[in-house]
């Protein structure tokens, strides 16, 4: 991957997406994450962003993880 790759965090079934600012952040919020939603069957992994940079940054600012 590129130093330009952006990365985000995807649950799965639902199919929520949610922008990070780094790898590295993304790494960290699914290590937190990833124990409270398997409890509730939910699986989750990070993923490069699918989008246009700006849809990027508009989900950085918009969403929470």
């Amino acid at each position: 991957m590129s130093d330009t790759q952006l990365w985000a965090i995807l649950i799965e079934e639902p199919d929520d997406l949610y922008a990070m600012p780094s790898l590295k952040d993304a790494q960290a919020h699914i290590n937190i994450l990833r124990p409270s939603l398997e409890k509730l069957g939910l699986s989750s992994k990070v993923v490069p962003w699918p989008h246009s940079a700006e849809s990027h940054a508009q989900n950085l600012t918009s969403s929470p993880p």
